[in-house]
């Protein structure tokens, strides 16, 4: 069926007062149904998916693990092919 992995997402991070917001867009090539999507709280990573459809997304802040400090994101076509990941937020 095909194993050519699609662009790397174009992504935007922002700190908001309840966790980070995030917009995603795909990158040109093939299309995307989902992205993947780590985020860092404390020493714990958590992994989500968020369907294309919805671009814009809030992480929002944990009361036990505080805020996240890192976000990495990929894109992954409807056939399970992901993109290089890429790190939209850190924080400082």
């Amino acid at each position: 069926l095909g194993s050519e992995a699609p662009a790397v997402p174009q992504a935007a991070a922002r700190r908001e007062s309840n966790g980070v917001a995030l917009k995603l867009s795909a990158g040109a090539g093939k299309p995307v149904a989902h992205y993947a999507i780590w985020s860092r709280y404390g020493a714990e990573w958590r992994f989500a998916v968020a369907p294309a459809s919805r671009p814009v997304l809030l992480l929002a802040d944990d009361a036990a693990g505080g805020v996240a400090q890192v976000v990495v994101v990929s894109a992954v076509d409807r056939l399970g092919n992901e993109s290089e990941r890429i790190n939209v937020y850190t924080r400082s």
